[in-house]
């Protein structure tokens, strides 16, 4: 992101403690699992802080998983409020057309909610293998791949990385 298009200040113009910045990181950086990409704080319309975790850098493109989760969490709050989706719906209910084809008893019974907590029963990251077996329909491609266990019974990370963060920003 070029962060050049941003209005920049110092955190102590607004108002913001460097220390509890500070604080932050280093709670960040101590927390097992935690994997972020990057950061940006800002405050009144004013870029505060702007720096990435080691390989990622603010300049370079890259996928933010984690961040589409809170859009689609919400499109799919407003289906449910809207009587179109129900976290009890198998999904194969939502796709009606790959019915016939899959034959499998986990993948049949995953229901949205087990979708929406990560645990479809897969034990590694499904997407790679999903859009490999079917580039033209990768939902496909997901429902086809057999679940290792039940689904609901196993949460699926990422793997967890150790990075160091780049440029704490203006001070």
């Amino acid at each position: 992101m070029n962060t050049d298009l941003l209005p920049t200040s110092t955190r102590a113009a607004q108002g913001i403690a460097a220390e509890g910045i500070d604080d932050f990181l280093d709670a960040l950086q101590a927390t097992p699992g935690a994997d972020p990409h990057s950061l940006m704080i800002l405050r009144h319309g004013q870029l505060v802080v702007a720096g990435a975790w080691w390989p990622y850098t603010l300049e370079r493109p890259h996928l933010v998983y984690s961040l589409s989760k809170s859009f689609t969490s919400t499109a799919a709050s407003f289906a449910i409020v809207d009587g179109l989706l129900s976290l009890d719906d198998t999904v194969i209910f939502h796709f009606p057309e790959l019915d016939p084809e899959i034959k499998d008893a986990r993948a049949r019974s995953m229901l949205v909610r087990h979708i929406a907590a990560m645990a479809s029963g897969h034990l590694e990251d499904t997407w790679p293998r999903a859009l490999f077996d079917d580039p033209e329909e990768p939902v496909r491609g997901f429902l086809m791949l057999s679940p290792e266990r039940d689904p609901g019974s196993v949460f699926t990370p990422d793997p967890p990385k150790n990075r160091a963060f780049l440029s704490p920003g203006p001070a």
